[in-house]
């Protein structure tokens, strides 16, 4: 029987059968501007102060100042978290040294998750955030079979060390894919896709969780919303206009 652990975000372990399997990789796809970042920002956050889980949050995107900055309009001091050695954060937002060696994907990955294995030990993580996985595949201009063999060595270097974790990956407006290369699904384990759409002249923010092994999940889609002050809240018996 799976352990679980609870994610931080209200609504979301009604939707996931009871929370997300512990030494799971679950990606988290959407389009810009879904709410990826608060999410595992959220999943990060929330594993420390309420569930004593210390977490890592890798970031390529946006620095630590930014995303501490960003945060605190949910009353999320990561700053304070940081401090104590609850979290802490791992910046590729310049991620040239990890091609320094070339741009081999053997060698990417390798300074790569030698960068997250000391960041999680320094600090004893349970939890790991990994925001903006496309830009980690840009470093190589991968083929999507370079790409899948690159993240099926990831997850297997994050289940040795025993953390839970959530990925992001952008999905190209209008391509109708639930990822950005259309591998990333087939190695992880869990997938939540987040989306938009207009209706009534107002945004419905839309979660669906297409997979989630071993588990009994809800499939149909759910609303949610991102709400100042409290963060990611999912909707699991709101009605889908």
């Amino acid at each position: 029987m799976l352990t679980r652990i609870r994610s931080g975000i209200p609504g979301l372990d009604d939707v996931l059968g009871g929370g997300i399997p512990e030494g799971y990789l679950v990606l988290v796809s959407g389009t810009t501007g879904v709410g990826k970042t608060v999410m595992l920002a959220q999943f990060i956050y929330k594993g420390a102060t309420d569930y004593g889980q210390k977490g890592v949050f890798v970031t390529f995107e946006e620095t630590p100042s930014e995303i501490e900055a960003e945060m605190k309009g949910f009353g999320w001091d990561f700053a304070k978290l940081v401090k104590r050695k609850q979290v802490t954060f791992v910046d590729f937002t310049d991620p040239s040294f990890l091609i320094e060696g070339g741009r081999r994907a053997s060698a990417v990955v390798r300074r790569f998750m030698d960068s997250v294995r000391e960041a999680v030990n320094k600090i004893g993580a349970k939890r790991v955030a990994i925001d903006g996985l496309p830009a980690l595949a840009l470093l190589f201009k991968a083929e999507s079979s370079v790409l899948r063999l690159l993240l099926r060595a990831i997850r297997f270097e994050l289940s040795k060390l025993g953390v839970t974790t959530l990925l992001s990956t952008e999905i190209v407006e209008g391509s109708g894919m639930i990822s950005r290369y259309g591998v990333e699904e087939l190695v992880a384990q869990g997938v939540i896709v987040l989306s938009e759409r207009i209706v009534g002249g107002h945004c419905q923010r839309i979660l669906h969780v297409k997979k989630l092994r071993g588990s009994p999940i809800t499939r149909r889609v759910c609303v949610y919303d991102i709400v100042p002050g409290e963060g990611m809240v999912v909707y699991p018996k709101a009605i889908i206009a």
